[in-house]
């Protein structure tokens, strides 16, 4: 089965033929990401000043649990996966579906109004994330690399950023446009910069996006983003008990 196909969760054989894009965060966090791991045996995750998400083995088991749990600060952690076999001891915070898409198929280009973001700009962007909640953003994000962004003189008006990176290919995060610029195609413009930068740097784009966000999926899929999976994303902390 090749990497960019799709495959539904519930395929009988979909866990005897895991791939890196089926666990992008474990496999971000063991090999280009490893500089901002936080690891524990089987268990990696992110800094939380730099992300919330963690990562499993592809196959995890009890033990790796337990590992992760020796990682957990007082924020709770992400997990990407398409199903979960949580032990007991854990408390589900939250939980939603989303689907992957790749990039293959999307002409990437370059755009002079699009312009690299680096730390100068963090409060602005800190600022159009919340307005428009694209997702987890943490005040050490931008340090995943390959931020860029969109101005209205000094006003930051769109962006997108690279975030999970893993040997052969780059996620695409963060995609937002201020409300009171939408309609004008920034978020495609930005998208499209990153797939260019993206394929110069010898990677393939990818995404998430939240299957009830069918504006956004429709902005993908007419780029010619292809469908590839879905996933659940889920947040644990240990139970009370």
């Amino acid at each position: 089965m090749a990497d960019g196909a799709v495959r539904e969760p519930n395929e009988p054989d979909a866990r005897a033929k895991i791939l890196p894009l089926d666990n992008p965060v474990y496999h971000a966090l063991r090999g280009p990401h490893l500089s901002f791991a936080r690891q524990q045996g089987a268990a990696s995750r992110y800094d939380p000043d730099v992300s919330a998400f963690a990562g499993l083995p592809d196959v995890p088991d009890e033990t790796s649990w337990n590992d992760i749990r020796s990682l957990v600060s007082d924020r709770p952690f992400i997990l990407i996966r398409d199903h979960f076999d949580v032990p007991r001891g854990w408390t589900q915070v939250f939980s939603g579906q989303g689907l992957q898409y790749t990039a293959e198929n999307v002409v990437g280009d370059y755009f002079s109004q699009v312009r690299p973001l680096d730390t100068h700009d963090v409060v602005a962007m800190t600022d159009l994330v919340e307005r428009t909640r694209p997702g987890p953003f943490e005040p050490r994000t931008i340090e995943l690399g390959n931020y860029v962004g969109v101005f209205d003189g000094d006003r930051l008006i769109a962006m997108a950023g690279n975030r999970f990176r893993l040997k052969g290919y780059r996620e695409i995060s963060a995609v937002c446009t201020d409300p009171e610029y939408r309609g004008r195609g920034l978020a495609a413009f930005v998208v499209r910069h990153l797939v260019a930068l993206t394929a110069s740097q010898g990677d393939t784009s990818f995404l998430h996006v939240a299957e009830t966000n069918t504006s956004a999926i429709a902005l993908y899929e007419r780029l010619g983003f292809t469908r590839r999976r879905v996933v659940t994303f889920a947040g644990f902390r240990p139970s009370e008990d």
